[in-house]
């Protein structure tokens, strides 16, 4: 049971963790959406650039999180099955 507890607690600390990387996803996407409005003379093209790279370490993170749930998916499946099979 003491498994269980941990895997669900893992479980909704990923969830949290990506959470925040599609809320910073969101920011950033805002943030870009402004930058491409201004003039081309008035934009900050370095942000933009940092912006993309941001994107694609987001992309990796949320990547990185989706895998790590759904192995702790698998592993609570597991666990389940073997409580259900003790009780």
């Amino acid at each position: 049971m003491a498994q269980k507890d941990k895997v669900e607690a893992d479980m909704l600390e990923e969830g949290d963790r990506l959470t925040e990387a599609l809320i910073m996803k969101e920011k950033l996407e805002f943030e870009k959406e402004e930058l491409e409005a201004m003039a081309e003379d008035k934009r900050d093209e370095g942000r933009l650039l940092e912006i993309d790279d941001n994107f694609r370490d987001l992309e990796l993170e949320v990547t990185s999180i989706t895998e790590t749930l759904d192995m702790l998916q698998e592993t609570l499946e597991f666990v389940q099955s073997k409580l259900n099979q003790v009780t």
